[in-house]
């Protein structure tokens, strides 16, 4: 899992500069790399770090009789409606906060495994334009969510090559929040195969937050994480 996180760190490659102080972007497992990072990726890490915990809002049923999404609390966003419920959420990924569009490329060589390319998907009201890609060694898979778009050609059972072909472009599709107009990726390494993890069997849909009911708490979802995904951040 080293080799797919370094060419995380080298390869994942962001268009545009952000305005923010590079030095101020790098959590501490990454300092060691901050010059490569600087180097290739103009994004920086977002509000959501890999394990972070935090609370999700949610307002009513869907016509389906889930439970409806509608606001995650970060930085600078809130919601003033009627809130029913409260839940804590584990996030399994990582976000790159980048302009609009910016390409986003595979993080190493791979084959694409699923696409989200539009709103007929009946998951893109959570993940947005979407692309999985499995990679050769180890059985691992990931994902990028929220994309703007997904590149043409960019189909289930495409080949790729890392930082080879944009896979498509930042965006905010999806249940995309955060600051400036939530447009950031969403990225996970994990070695399960899927756009959810089959073991969060718990009345909800799964979607890229663990939900922590009564079945299943923080704890028992933080181990969840640490046996079925790869922390990013870690060079």
């Amino acid at each position: 899992m080293k080799k797919i996180s370094c060419l995380f760190l080298s390869i994942l490659v962001i268009g545009a500069f952000c305005n923010v102080d590079p030095a101020s972007a790098f959590p501490a497992p990454l300092k060691t790399a901050q010059f490569a990072w600087m180097k290739v990726c103009a994004g920086r890490l977002g509000e959501f770090g890999f394990g972070a915990v935090c609370k999700g809002y949610y307002l009513g049923k869907t016509a389906e009789g889930k439970d409806k999404l509608v606001s995650i609390e970060l930085p600078g966003v809130s919601y003033k409606g009627k809130i029913d419920k409260i839940k804590n959420l584990l996030h399994t990924g990582i976000d790159i906060v980048a302009p609009a569009d910016t390409p986003v490329y595979s993080i190493a060589d791979g084959v694409v495994a699923d696409v989200i390319d539009g709103s007929g998907d009946p998951n893109y009201e959570t993940l947005g334009n979407m692309v999985i890609v499995k990679h050769a060694s180890g059985g691992h898979w990931s994902i990028y969510c929220h994309l703007n778009s997904v590149s043409s050609g960019i189909r289930p059972g495409k080949q790729v090559k890392a930082g080879v072909g944009a896979l498509g472009g930042v965006g905010n599709t999806g249940a995309a929040y955060g600051s400036k107009g939530g447009y950031h990726l969403h990225l996970e390494v994990r070695n399960f195969e899927g756009r959810f993890f089959p073991a969060w069997e718990n009345g909800e849909r799964p979607n890229i937050y663990g939900i922590a009911t009564d079945k299943m708490s923080i704890q028992g979802l933080q181990e969840k994480l640490n046996q079925n995904w790869v922390n990013p951040q870690k060079n």
